[in-house]
């Protein structure tokens, strides 16, 4: 025997007549009608307060909490679904823990943040990152994710691959000459036109135990890049591939300072060490001497002041996006105590040197910014580095 509640709808009013023992079949039903959704079966504790109801137009109301033993819950078909604890939305049948079959939305108005039904990501604010400078985020600006794994053998031997909006790759080693001779001809304008007709034939290479190629004027460095099928960095990709990805040496106050080991001090005598000869003066692209060893050519020739008046002084602001300073005073080592030398060629072309050399004891560093020499300079303390764009 169980209680059945009787309940008698008049003129479209449900009223409770009381508590009876009834006996069910297998098979019972209890049937609720009306044209208005008025008829209702109401569950009551105790104190006659009323603990879930539902009308003949199957509308429920729960005063507690709704508990599903089963694995499956559905609402409207594909719209909502929890199933096996997976919840999908616009699928009957997801596969993860949450599953979005369509566009999602955080937010609205102007701040607002999306996730499109194509797959890309849109934030209005900036994405901000834990700082890890050993792992894979640049800790000075957090706006890349190393991809280098995504792109296995990107880059040819004795290259290094650097990503980015404009990702590139770089020669781990400053430059030795495969073969072919070095022309220091006329070079006085950075033109292509006077890079073209310089005879050097020599073709620039990467190589680790090789003696860095010095001697030689922008215009050869520029030709023996291009004779090897690359093309001398240009200044804002030097300053990536140095400044990247939280490198060992202290680059900004967020990036903890480290022992470099770097050619800066004639650790070979006062000249240029062999390729890869200090192997703590290394980035984590595996990138070596970008600090010391000996300056690099890089192909950005001016014949302005960049940098709209900055004095000639050690460097204390910068532009991360160029690599270009913007300020300098009293020593900083928030820059690395590095030196700016300013352009002093009153509208004659000047070329700019990066990174330092093996005697450049202070000044030396990724920082280092050196504008003031002609592209006709032959010096054995310059050298250059090469390029190639993905």
């Amino acid at each position: 025997m169980k209680k059945k509640m009787l309940v008698k709808t008049f003129l479209g009013m449900s009223l409770v007549l009381g508590i009876v023992n009834c006996a069910f079949s297998a098979d019972a039903e209890i049937k609720l009608n009306s044209n208005d959704g008025s008829t209702k079966l109401i569950v009551q504790d105790n104190a006659a307060a009323t603990v879930f109801s539902a009308d003949s137009d199957g509308n429920t109301v729960i005063n507690g909490t709704a508990a599903v033993a089963g694995s499956g819950f559905s609402v409207g078909g594909s719209t909502f679904v929890v199933k096996n604890g997976n919840v999908g939305i616009g699928t009957t049948g997801p596969a993860t823990l949450l599953e979005v079959n369509g566009a999602a939305q955080f937010g609205s108005g102007a701040t607002k943040s999306t996730f499109t039904a194509a797959g890309a990501l849109t934030l209005a604010g900036a994405l901000t990152l834990a700082a890890d400078p050993a792992a894979n985020l640049q800790a000075a600006t957090k706006q890349y994710v190393d991809t280098v794994l995504a792109e296995p053998n990107a880059c040819p031997a004795g290259m290094a691959y650097v990503p980015g909006p404009y990702p590139f790759c770089i020669d781990k080693y400053e430059a030795y000459l495969v073969s072919g001779s070095v022309n220091n001809g006329t070079c006085t304008n950075g033109s292509q036109a006077e890079v073209d007709a310089n005879a050097t034939t020599a073709v620039a290479g990467s190589a680790a135990g090789t003696t860095p190629r010095v001697s030689l004027n922008w215009c050869a460095a520029k030709k023996a890049c291009q004779n090897a099928g690359k093309h001398l960095l240009t200044n804002s990709e030097w300053f990536t591939a140095a400044n990247y990805k939280g490198s060992k040496w202290n680059i900004t106050a967020e990036q903890s300072a480290g022992v470099m080991s770097c050619n800066t001090a004639s650790e070979c005598g006062g000249a240029a060490c062999t390729t890869g000869a200090s192997p703590g003066c290394v980035t984590q692209e595996g990138v070596f001497d970008m600090i010391g060893n000996v300056w690099e050519w890089v192909d950005f020739v001016m014949t302005a002041d960049p940098t709209n008046g900055v004095a000639q002084n050690y460097i204390t602001g910068y532009d991360f996006a160029t690599g270009i300073p913007t300020a300098s005073g009293v020593v900083s080592p928030a820059f690395g105590n590095d030196y700016y030398w300013a352009y002093d060629g009153a509208g004659a072309a000047r070329a700019v040197l990066r990174g330092g050399g093996s005697d450049n004891v202070t000044g030396n560093g990724v920082f280092a910014f050196y504008a003031t020499n002609a592209l006709s300079l032959v010096s054995t303390a310059v050298g250059f580095r090469c390029g190639r764009r993905k």
